[in-house]
Formats: C-alpha cells, sequence, structure tokens
C-alpha cells in the first residue's frame, strides 16, 4: 500500500518530522469538522490514560482529550475518583490516542498537573453527558 495514501499527505514514508507537535496539531485540527479542506475529519479522541496504584501496578482507564495547546493534553476526571488519587500521589501518566481511521496513534509520557477548579467547571460544562 502507497503510505501516502494510508497516513495521508501529512505523513510520507521517507518524511522527517522535525517537530512532532506541529504533527500533533494539524492532527487535532481535523476534530470536530477539521481544517478547512480536509475530508478525514477526526472524532473527540479517547485516550487510554495509564498511572501507576499505590502498590506499583499499571492501571489503564479511557478519558476524553477535553483541549489541547501546544504540548499539553488536558483531561478532566471527579477528584473521588482512584485515577485522580493516583495521580494526586504519583503525577506521572501515560497516555495515548487512537484514531483507528486513519491508521494513526500517539503516545505521550509525562508529569500531569492540575488545573484550576474553574479551568475544571468550564471543561465540564462543555462535555456531553
Amino acid at each position: 500500500m502507497n503510505p501516502a495514501v494510508m497516513f495521508g499527505s501529512d505523513l510520507l514514508a521517507d518524511a522527517v518530522v522535525d517537530d512532532p507537535l506541529d504533527l500533533l496539531d494539524l492532527w487535532l485540527a481535523r476534530v470536530d469538522g477539521g481544517a478547512p479542506g480536509e475530508t478525514d475529519s477526526l472524532t473527540t479522541p479517547l485516550m487510554a490514560l495509564a498511572t501507576i496504584d499505590g502498590d506499583g501496578y499499571p492501571r489503564v482507564r479511557h478519558v476524553l482529550l477535553s483541549s489541547y495547546d501546544r504540548g499539553r493534553l488536558h483531561f478532566h476526571t471527579d477528584t473521588r475518583t482512584a485515577k485522580a488519587g493516583e495521580l494526586s500521589a504519583n503525577p506521572r501518566a501515560s497516555a495515548t490516542i487512537v484514531w483507528p481511521e486513519i491508521p494513526r496513534q500517539l503516545t505521550v509520557t509525562g508529569t500531569v498537573e492540575l488545573e484550576p477548579a474553574s479551568e475544571a467547571v468550564e471543561a465540564y460544562a462543555r462535555r456531553t453527558r
């Protein structure tokens, strides 16, 4: 299969990506209607979020990507969940976003920071039930 067809015009088989955040910007611009002229719009992505529990075991669950701003993926969860407790105790996580309709995935690992309560309230107001 031709990689240009398989992965779209934003990623060619022999292309070197100088800044992976530029590619992520392009992919996320296609969410909910996409960038002008794009035909492969993506749905709001789910992230598989991995944390470490109190016994040192990994735990994975899916969360919605609430928003993205240049290198920061935002998700929101109820502060009473096990996930929130695990992140409070060990604020490191890994997340993978998959777009199966256009075979792509992104995995990130980093430090999780708690957002101000006002931002969480705004994010929950934007979400569907």
